[in-house]
């Protein structure tokens, strides 16, 4: 969200229309509604780690493509939205059902309006300190700790004998890293 809060100055600095910051919009929403039905499987295909960097780098485009004009602001949105409603779905779809915890589930819920709040208010804090390199800095830095927090939940799931409790077993230790460390 703190870089989607900073999306509009970064349009209106480089000089995109208000026309094709609305298209852009448009159809980055188009774009989530369609990941997020793509992303909601009983199985994921690709591991979180890896889910975790790409969706990572797309939430970074729009900080690059707002320089290259038009097209490339309209596709910058467009990677992310796909990026950030994956993400979002996929690892508190993973967090939630490895818990039987109806306060964590709870907290889970709440994560996505936690970072539509605290996004914008840290992208702003670095923006201040840093001048027009903190955004991307601590964009890029919220985006390695998510990557680190799926990358020990993986490391700390064990080797299960069954496909079954395979895809159970690290999405108990993602909980717990989301929870605990």
């Amino acid at each position: 969200m703190m870089v989607w809060s900073f999306t509009g100055a970064l349009a209106i600095e480089w000089r995109i229309s208000e026309d094709v910051v609305g298209r852009a919009v448009a159809m980055g929403s188009i774009a989530g509604a369609a990941t997020a039905l793509a992303v909601m499987r009983e199985k994921p295909v690709v591991p979180p780690v890896v889910s975790g960097l790409v969706a990572g780098a797309m939430l970074l485009a729009p900080i690059a493509g707002a320089r290259g004009g038009d097209m490339a602001f309209v596709l910058a949105i467009v990677l992310f939205n796909l990026g950030s409603t994956a993400i979002i779905v996929r690892t508190s779809g993973l967090a939630s059902g490895a818990s039987e915890d109806r306060l964590f589930r709870r907290f889970v819920t709440c994560t996505h309006s936690l970072g539509m709040i605290a996004g914008p208010v840290l992208g702003g804090i670095a923006t201040w300190l840093m001048g027009a390199l903190g955004l991307p800095v601590m964009a890029a830095l919220a985006i390695v700790a998510g990557c680190l927090a799926l990358g020990i939940a993986g490391f700390r799931a064990k080797p299960s004998r069954d496909d079954a409790v395979q895809h159970d077993e690290p999405q108990n230790d993602l909980a717990l890293a989301v929870s605990f460390g």
